[in-house]
């Protein structure tokens, strides 16, 4: 009745929704691009920095060895003296496997995708500290 917001809630079904598209579309991007190949010179494997870019190129090879996941999370932040940001956010994340000469190494690849995020306002405050002051209307 007085106009403030008492609750949210949030369309679980439309968040649902984005992630799975979110997460197939991830998917399919790593399966179109993958495997992947990445030279290196052996230069860069010294600990001369000033060799970095020098000697043959040993080819590593980069591919996905697990599907796509990822996991929902919300944060509410203060933002202002009566405001809240609400945000909901998907951590996405892939295991990768590096191969090549002399090399076997997994991976965690993990990145955060904001899928909404809003700002709640309330009332301003009728005080200032401990005390109590009027504010004319």
């Amino acid at each position: 009745n007085s106009g403030h917001i008492a609750s949210i809630e949030a369309n679980t079904a439309q968040i649902n929704r984005v992630k799975s598209q979110l997460l197939i579309n991830i998917q399919n991007a790593l399966n179109a691009d993958y495997p992947a190949y990445v030279y290196i010179p052996i230069g860069s494997l010294t600990p001369y920095p000033l060799l970095t870019y020098y000697g043959p190129a040993l080819r590593i090879r980069v591919y996905p060895i697990s599907v796509v996941n990822g996991k929902l999370d919300d944060t509410f932040e203060s933002v202002g003296i009566n405001q809240v940001r609400h945000e909901i956010s998907l951590t996405v994340y892939v295991d990768m496997r590096y191969t090549g000469y002399a090399m076997n190494e997994t991976e965690r690849i993990t990145a955060r995708v904001p899928i909404a995020e809003t700002v709640i306002s309330g009332s301003i405050p009728q005080y200032y500290g401990t005390g109590m002051v009027e504010i004319p209307h």
